[in-house]
């Protein structure tokens, strides 16, 4: 394979206009490609063997139709594995100048629920270790001496939808995600 190392063979497929649709799977592409659905838009590829033969599958397929998409939300959902990604499963915390290094296994509400903050949003979630999540407890940043983030939480792009969270993207496919471009 060239490109780099994927999860089974994931294509990424784009409709005739080159608008990214979704990702599928190496055995999908070479039942659209069979069909004569899909053709490759890039040179890199990936080996698909059988016991007999190889079938070089691009990793880009361009579907020979337009394809209505429904309205989606620009938007994604808050989620902890989400959070735990974006955090890249890091505390986030910077105590006294010092940035903490331990894993990440909880997440932290930045404007504590009991004190107005929102439940589930990008911005008012972080990735904090046990420690640091129980010390702060249900106090702002403000309220603790020396404390604050190492970076302000961000809401992901809506295309982190499309290539999955804290997934690897190849550099073929980053011609065709705008977002990531």
């Amino acid at each position: 394979m060239r490109g780099g190392t994927m999860k089974h063979g994931t294509i990424l497929l784009l409709d005739a206009g080159y608008r990214p649709l979704r990702v599928i799977t190496a055995r999908r592409a070479v039942g659209l490609m069979l069909k004569g659905r899909a053709e490759g838009v890039t040179d890199e590829s990936i080996a698909l063997r059988s016991a007999s033969d190889t079938i070089e599958i691009p990793l880009v397929l361009r579907l020979g139709y337009s394809v209505n998409l429904p309205f989606r939300r620009d938007e994604v959902r808050a989620t902890r594995r989400g959070i735990m990604a974006r955090d890249s499963y890091t505390c986030q915390f910077v105590v006294n100048g010092r940035e903490c290094e331990r894993t990440a296994t909880t997440i932290d509400h930045i404007h504590p629920k009991s004190k107005g903050g929102d439940k589930m949003s990008w911005t008012n979630l972080c990735a904090a270790c046990e420690r640091c999540n129980t010390e702060k407890a249900n106090r702002m940043l403000e309220e603790m001496s020396g404390w604050a983030l190492k970076r302000e939480p961000f809401a992901p792009k809506a295309q982190m939808r499309l290539i999955g969270e804290g997934a690897f993207v190849p550099s073929a496919w980053v011609p065709f995600l705008p977002e990531l471009a």
